[in-house]
């Protein structure tokens, strides 16, 4: 189960998010079925029922969470943060201490849950190596929140990464000298260790590339405006090409 959660967590693509969603459902089913053919000692039967119970549910929510376009580390957020990771884990203490005789120790397969965010308009998620004087304003006239990526052509990582709130404006200052593609990541509950929203996700990019040039007299002032309904400003992406 763990090797299984890994896989899906690691998920790159959409096709390969699915791949592996259908293996953790196999093995989930697997698990499922010796676990209903298993008679408990009487101590124990009201938290091996609950565990059930929570595994059934955590497939439920897998099956959920897989189809939502917001990659693999999302992926396993939404299940490890879903109401069968939950119920797994009150099952999983139930049984430490429902026998005074013996302990039983399960789930331990199940990540940790992750706090959900909204950061304001304006936090960096992350900042430039460096700082010139170029500027850029960002008008987000959508009405879900979303993560700008700033990118050189080509590029696979991020030179920077700011939040906007649906609605909200912000200007960026210190943009570095040099070309850059702008990519669009738009969605709800933001998870800050895997950079990525977990419900409702879309992935762009823009085709413009936008120039920064400055010197200690002159610099380059852009503006953009997210205007669709859902912060999209050009191209769809697959969530494992939009640059963090």
């Amino acid at each position: 189960m763990a090797a299984a959660l890994t896989a899906l967590g690691q998920a790159s693509s959409q096709v390969a998010l699915g791949t592996a969603g259908r293996d953790l459902q196999l093995i989930l089913f697997a698990d499922l079925t010796k676990l209903r053919a298993v008679v408990p000692p009487e101590p124990i039967r009201v938290a091996h029922q609950n565990f059930v119970a929570g595994l059934s549910r955590l497939s439920i929510d897998a099956s959920g969470a897989v189809v939502e376009p917001c990659g693999g580390p999302a992926t396993l957020t939404a299940i490890a943060n879903g109401s069968g990771a939950a119920a797994l884990r009150a099952a999983s203490t139930e049984l430490s201490t429902a026998d005074p005789d013996r302990s039983y120790r399960a789930g331990a397969f199940l990540p940790a849950a992750s706090a959900v965010t909204r950061p304001t308009t304006g936090t960096v998620l992350k900042k430039p190596a460096t700082a010139a004087l170029g500027r850029l304003t960002i008008k987000n006239e959508a009405s879900v929140d979303t993560v700008l990526s700033i990118a050189p052509p080509d590029a696979t990582t991020a030179t920077l990464l700011v939040y906007l709130r649906g609605g909200e404006d912000y200007t960026l200052n210190g943009i570095p000298n040099g070309s850059y593609k702008l990519y669009v990541a738009s969605g709800r509950d933001w998870i800050s260790g895997a950079q990525s929203f977990t419900h409702g996700c879309t992935y762009s990019s823009s085709s413009d590339v936008l120039t920064f040039k400055s010197t200690r007299t002159q610099h380059h002032d852009w503006q953009i405006t997210l205007s669709s309904a859902n912060g999209d400003p050009g191209g769809t992406l697959d969530s494992g090409s939009f640059p963090r």
